[in-house]
C-alpha cells in the first residue's frame, strides 16, 4: 500500500512541478487569417474553434509537453460523419480531437542542422530571410498519413525548382529518397494527443528537438483548418502547394472551405491563426502576399528571450526580388542558421534535394517510368498498381503496397492522361484515406 501511494505521489508531484519553459499568448478572436477570412458557412467548424489562445511548453523529463489552448471547447470525432463519405470520421481519424492542424517550426541554433524557410505545402507562407527552422511539430488528426502527402508535394516542388535550373531532373525514387532522408527526419507528427477542455496537449521527444528548449529557440506557430476528408485539388493552386489535410480559403467559401470577399490565387495565404502577441500584425503580414510580385506572406518567430518582443520581418528585403528566385524557401541552408541565399553558390553541397555530385551522376540517360501492365480497370488500376499474376509471383497483397508507391503510379497515370483531373482527385483521396 505504501508504494502504491508512493508511486502516485511522485506522479501527482512530477505534473504538478513540471517545469514550465515558455509561455506565449496570442490575440483572442483573430481566426481570421489577413482580417477578411470567414469560416464555412453550414459547416462543423465555428468561429472561435481555431482562434488559438497561447502555448505553453513544459519539461517533462525525456520529452517536453506542448500545451495549445484555443477559444472554443475542442470538439472529439466521436459521433461526427464526414461530409463526403458519410462515414464516421473516427474510422479514419484516431486522434481526439479532428478541426485544427498546428503547426510549430522551431530555430534551435544547432550548428549541424539543415535550416529551411518554407512552410508545410499548401500553407501559402514563409519565414523571412533573416530567420529559419530545423525542426518542425506538425499536429493533425491524422499523422499516420501526412509524412506521405508532404513527400509528394516535395517531390512535385523539387522537380520544378531543378527543370527551372537547367538541372536534369532525376528519377522520382531518387527525389523521394533524398526527401525522406534530408527533409522528414526534420519533421514530428505527434500521435496521442489529449484534449483537455479547450486545451491540446501533446508530448516531443527531447530526442528530435536535439535536447532541452533554450531561452534563444525560435518558434513560429500557425493554425489551419484541417481537412480529414481530403477533397480535390484546386485549379488555382500551384500544384507544388495543393492542401495538405487543410481546408482552404477561397473566394466566397462553402460549406467546407473558408471564404470571404476576395479573389483567392495561387499566393492566398490559408492560414488562420498565427501566434503573434500584438494586435493587427497578423492581419499586416498576411495581407501583403501578392500574386503580382509572387510573394507568399512572411511570418516572424518568437523567443522566450524576447517575449513580448520578436523580430518584425523586413519586408523590404524579404519581398526583394521575385520570392522564390531570389530566396528558395526549400533551399536547404549553410549551417549557420541565419545564412542568406547569396551564400549558395552552384558549387553548393547543401542542396535539399540533390547535390552537384549526385546531380552529375544522374544527367545520364533518366528511367523511364515503370506502369506494370494491369489487367485490372482504371479505377483499381490506380489504387492497386499490381497484376494479380505479379502480386501472386511476389507473394503480395497490392493493397499493402506502400501509400506513397500508389501515389507516385497515381500521378503516373495523370501525366499520362489516362486518368482526368476528377479521377485522380478521388483516387487520390481514396488512397489516403486507406492509411
Amino acid at each position: 500500500m505504501r508504494t502504491i501511494f508512493a508511486a502516485l505521489t511522485f506522479v501527482f508531484c512530477s505534473q504538478v512541478f513540471a517545469q514550465s519553459l515558455f509561455i506565449f499568448e496570442d490575440v483572442k478572436g483573430d481566426d481570421h487569417g489577413w482580417g477578411e477570412v470567414n469560416y464555412p458557412v453550414g459547416g462543423k467548424l465555428r468561429p472561435g474553434d481555431l482562434d488559438i489562445l497561447s502555448v505553453e511548453a513544459e519539461d517533462d523529463g525525456d520529452s517536453v509537453t506542448f500545451s495549445v489552448k484555443f477559444k472554443n471547447k475542442i470538439d472529439s470525432p466521436e459521433g461526427v460523419y464526414g461530409d463526403d463519405t458519410g462515414q464516421p470520421i473516427s474510422s479514419y481519424v484516431r486522434e481526439a480531437f479532428y478541426k485544427q492542424n498546428i503547426d510549430i517550426y522551431i530555430n534551435t541554433h544547432s550548428d549541424d542542422a539543415p535550416y529551411f524557410r518554407g512552410l508545410v505545402p499548401g500553407r501559402n507562407a514563409r519565414l523571412p530571410n533573416d530567420k529559419t527552422w530545423n525542426k518542425a511539430i506538425v499536429v493533425t488528426p491524422r499523422p499516420a498519413a501526412i509524412g506521405d502527402v508532404i513527400t509528394q508535394q516535395l517531390v512535385r516542388k523539387l522537380k520544378k525548382r531543378l527543370a527551372s535550373e537547367g538541372v536534369r531532373v532525376p528519377d522520382e525514387d531518387s527525389l523521394e529518397d533524398d526527401i525522406q532522408k534530408k527533409v522528414l527526419p526534420n519533421f514530428y507528427f505527434p500521435s496521442r494527443s489529449r484534449v483537455y477542455g479547450r486545451k491540446l496537449k501533446f508530448s516531443v521527444p527531447k530526442a528530435f528537438l536535439g535536447g532541452t528548449p533554450q531561452k534563444n529557440w525560435e518558434y513560429l506557430v500557425v493554425v489551419t483548418g484541417a481537412d480529414v476528408e481530403t477533397r480535390g485539388s484546386l485549379p488555382f493552386m500551384q500544384e507544388d502547394e495543393q492542401p495538405v489535410f487543410m481546408r482552404p480559403v477561397v473566394g466566397g467559401g462553402n460549406g467546407s472551405t473558408f471564404g470571404g470577399m476576395f479573389r483567392a490565387n495561387a499566393y492566398t495565404p490559408h492560414i488562420i491563426d498565427v501566434l503573434i502577441p500584438t494586435d493587427k500584425t497578423q492581419e499586416q503580414l498576411l495581407s501583403l502576399a501578392d500574386e503580382n510580385t509572387q510573394q507568399f506572406a512572411v511570418l516572424p518567430m518568437l523567443s522566450p528571450e524576447k517575449y513580448p518582443g520578436f523580430d518584425m520581418p523586413d519586408i523590404d528585403a524579404s519581398f526583394r526580388g521575385k520570392g522564390y528566385a531570389e530566396y528558395d524557401p526549400w533551399s536547404a541552408l549553410d549551417r549557420s542558421p541565419h545564412a542568406t541565399r547569396s551564400s549558395l553558390d552552384a558549387t553548393s553541397t547543401n542542396s535539399i534535394v540533390i547535390s552537384p555530385a549526385e546531380r552529375k551522376e544522374s544527367s545520364g540517360a533518366e528511367k523511364e517510368p515503370s506502369v506494370s501492365n494491369h489487367t485490372q480497370t482504371l479505377s483499381e488500376k490506380a489504387l492497386n498498381p499490381y497484376s494479380e499474376e505479379q502480386a501472386k509471383k511476389e507473394n503480395f497483397n497490392p493493397s499493402n503496397r506502400p501509400p506513397l508507391e500508389r501515389l507516385k503510379e497515381l500521378e503516373t497515370l495523370r501525366e499520362e492522361g489516362k486518368i482526368s483531373e476528377k479521377e485522380y482527385d478521388e483516387l487520390r483521396r481514396r488512397i489516403i484515406m486507406s492509411i
